[in-house]
């Protein structure tokens, strides 16, 4: 090469100074012809300046003419402009040296300090300082070879792509002209404003600024939130901030992480979509989330999960596993304030509607005075009121009377006189005031419940408040025991068991979980079903309603209307049911112990019940047994409370040790030979194993 340039250099001299043409003599117009070996077809280039020509012959086949100075020359539309230029038509070639610039049909602009052009193939060498632009970015490289036939660029030795902030480099790449993509090979390293990438291969669009993955791929986004993304295909575009990727890519945003056969980001709107076997992990929370789709809201700090979703809550011995048709969650603090929105729309929109009330009912009584006070028009002629022509309005002998009836008519007896505070309007009791409400519905904790019982997703249900905490047994338990009052928002026993170490309400990574329907619940000592589901984090308690079932170990099974579990560490403290609450514990082929009550707690210990309480209506039937476990009899009892009091068993496990009957108490022993088991059943007696799930495999039905 160098002995090749030292020789072009020595003709160019020569050309300087003893060029014996003059450009006006060049032959500009048929050019000069380059005809291809083995064909007839020729291609002719048109040169169009140069400040020196000279023309060599080299042996009898080969000539070559040199061009020196601001040389010009055109190929059909490339025009081609360099310091200096050889012509070889025999061989094919032209060589440029010094400021190669090369115009494609005005689209592609090509810069280099050599170039070798292959005419009859259109394909150009290019060495040194190249650069391409093609009006979106510019690619640098050292050596690049372009083929005007197909608008296609190929660089294998280094090269980088500079666009609208964004750096892109890698050790090959091929340019197409014609769709303004770049394929990146071996080493690829994209620099932007807004994130980092690395792979292997890259084809990236300098027109749309999207880049399209076909092999392993690393993004670092460089938000605040430093989000990762590993995948192995898909495309991000940059201008509209979406991106999809393949072949179940890993997402890891600080402790969450989402990946699935395929994702879809958004991040102009925050919106994220997982399909097919997706898995969200919150490493903090310690929650594993999968579905088959799953859609979440980075701005709302939302998501939602169908198809078969499973939510799992680690814990350390006993993971609880959550299943149903929907399974979503949002930031509660979020939730409250659209609460409290809505109950701001619901009062203007009730002082809308009691305005019109109001404004009817003034309308109306306006009408009836007008048409009470009114005069016949025709009482014209004489006050004679039995005159036949006139018509004349008397009082109504009921108006003259006291009104019985109308709310705001004062006895005669305080007529003239003050009313009394009892009368007053403003110390007339509220019926329907909260202060003046039964302490059961008056402190009612659960949320408002959805309108439709059956089918709509739970928002929490009114219900009556936990019990108290359980009274410690008397020494006699004949004596009557004071009832417990309903419990208020200070609970000791609320806050006894419910998980108290929680962040305030303001914390804004309080989350609640919603899930409808058919919730089905398991872990290894405790099992439940239900239409739906709500949890808060900030008292890390799951409110199952509209006919929920929970199972625990030893053949417990707890039925009600709405359920509460109160978890303490991921781990059931406490269960309350309210309404219709009926608990069943198996003990035989036959024989089930039932205690009944419009509420029950339960409360338990590593896992296991501990203890029981029904109040309300209370009925309990239980087996009773001698010291050597032989059935002697069964007790049938009524009272005000049960308690239920269980001890360790003497293999495993816990059984029932004593039951307590206190206020009100009817009771019976029937003599075991006696018992007739078909009776032997409360009210709302339902033996529901069928539909426990025995295993997590069993979650889904």
């Amino acid at each position: 090469m160098r002995t090749r340039a030292l020789i072009y250099a020595c003709l160019f001299l020569g050309g300087l100074f003893f060029g014996r043409e003059a450009f006006a003599q060049l032959p500009q117009q048929n050019g000069i012809p380059f005809r291809k070996p083995g064909s007839d077809s020729i291609k002719l280039v048109q040169i169009l300046n140069a400040k020196t020509y000279h023309s060599q012959q080299i042996d009898s086949t080969t000539q070559l003419t040199t061009l020196v100075g601001d040389v010009r020359i055109r190929q059909e539309k490339t025009l081609i402009d360099c310091d200096s230029m050889v012509l070889n038509p025999t061989q094919n070639y032209i060589e440029s040296f010094g400021h190669v610039h090369i115009n494609d049909e005005d689209s592609t602009n090509i810069y280099s300090d050599y170039m070798k052009y292959e005419v009859d193939k259109k394909i150009v060498h290019f060495l040194k300082n190249v650069k391409l632009t093609d009006g979106k970015g510019v690619l640098t490289t050292e050596e690049l070879q372009y083929d005007l036939n197909e608008k296609i660029g190929v660089y294998e030795h280094g090269g980088k792509i500079v666009n609208k902030g964004s750096i892109l480099t890698s050790e090959r790449g091929t340019y197409y002209e014609g769709t303004k993509d770049v394929l990146f090979e071996k080493k690829v390293v994209l620099r932007d404003p807004q994130y980092d990438l690395s792979t292997d291969s890259l084809l990236y669009n300098t027109s749309t600024q999207v880049s399209t993955f076909v092999t392993e791929t690393f993004i670092m986004f460089k938000d605040s939130t430093r989000r990762t993304v590993h995948t192995r295909s898909g495309y991000y575009d940059l201008q509209n901030h979406k991106a999809e990727f393949g072949r179940r890519p890993i997402i890891t945003d600080g402790s969450q992480r989402i990946t699935g056969d395929s994702v879809r980001i958004d991040d102009s709107t925050g919106i994220s979509t997982a399909v097919g076997k997706a898995v969200y992990t919150d490493t903090t929370e310690g929650v594993v989330l999968k579905a088959d789709y799953m859609i979440s809201n980075k701005k709302k700090n939302t998501f939602l999960a169908t198809q078969k979703p499973l939510m799992i809550i680690r814990q350390d011995k006993d993971s609880l596993y959550i299943t149903a048709d929907t399974l979503m969650s949002a930031r509660l603090i979020d939730r409250l304030a659209a609460l409290r929105k809505l109950a701001i729309m619901d009062s203007l929109h009730k002082r809308y509607v009691d305005s019109l009330d109001k404004a009817s009912a003034d309308s109306l009584h306006r009408m009836a005075t007008d048409k009470l006070n009114a005069r016949d028009t025709l009482d014209v002629s004489s006050p004679d009121s039995t005159h036949p022509m006139v018509v004349k309005v008397r009082g109504d002998s009921l108006i003259a009377r006291p009104d019985s009836l109308h709310i705001a008519k004062v006895p005669d007896t305080l007529a003239g006189k003050p009313i009394p505070d009892s009368l007053s309007q403003k110390h007339i009791p509220d019926t329907l005031s909260r202060q003046h409400l039964p302490d059961t519905l008056a402190t009612a904790h659960p949320p408002t419940p959805p309108l439709n019982p059956k089918r709509l997703p739970p928002g929490g249900r009114p219900g009556l408040k936990p019990s108290g905490a359980p009274l410690p047994v008397p020494a006699d338990s004949t004596k009557p025991t004071p009832p417990i009052q309903a419990a208020r928002s200070s609970d000791p026993d609320h806050e006894k068991y419910t998980d108290t170490a929680r962040s305030p309400i303001t914390d804004s990574t309080l989350r609640y979980i919603l899930a409808y329907h058919h919730v089905r619940i398991y872990s290894d000592s405790l099992q439940a079903v239900a239409d739906s589901m709500y949890y808060s984090g900030q008292d890390s308690i799951f409110r199952l309603f509209y006919n929920p079932i929970a199972w625990g170990n030893g053949n417990y099974q707890i039925t009600g209307d709405t359920m509460y579990v109160y978890t303490k560490n991921k781990k059931a403290n406490r269960l309350y049911v309210f309404e219709n609450a009926i608990a069943v514990n198996k003990v035989g082929a036959r024989f089930f112990n039932q205690i009944k009550g419009t509420t029950i707690n339960a409360y338990f210990k590593n896992g296991q019940v501990d203890y029981m309480r029904a109040k309300g209506n209370a009925e309990s039937i239980y087996y009773v047994q001698d010291d050597y476990k032989a059935y002697t009899g069964v007790n049938k009892a009524h009272a005000d409370i049960i308690d239920m009091i269980f001890g360790e068993k003497t293999d495993s496990g816990r059984e029932l040790k004593k039951v307590i009957m206190r206020n009100d108490v009817e009771g019976s022993m029937i003599p075991f030979k006696k018992v007739n088991f078909d009776d032997m059943v409360l009210r709302g007696f339902k033996w529901l194993e069928a539909r426990r799930p025995k295993s997590r495999e069993d979650l889904f039905e």
